[in-house]
């Protein structure tokens, strides 16, 4: 469970690094600044804190890489990023 979390907070921690060139890069700063998106993003993630099977926070944490590495290569769509 320990090891769970972790991999979680690593991802979060990506991505709070990754955002103010998501926001620079996607011509997001009309609509929010890197620090409100980091914020938006910590709401996000705790609305997921409750989740305790370790299978379920590796399909999390999967998904949320898969999403990361999109965005760094442009291969995401921009309103998939606001999402």
């Amino acid at each position: 469970m320990v090891e769970a979390h972790f991999k979680s907070l690593r991802l979060f921690r990506k991505y709070c690094r990754y955002m103010p060139f998501v926001i620079n890069y996607f011509g997001y700063r009309k609509f929010t600044t890197p620090e409100q998106a980091k914020l938006q993003l910590a709401q996000y993630w705790r609305q997921n804190s409750k989740v305790r099977d370790p299978q379920n926070i590796d399909m999390f944490v999967r998904a949320g890489y898969e999403r990361l590495y999109s965005m760094q290569n442009g291969d995401v769509w921009g309103s998939l990023i606001l999402d």
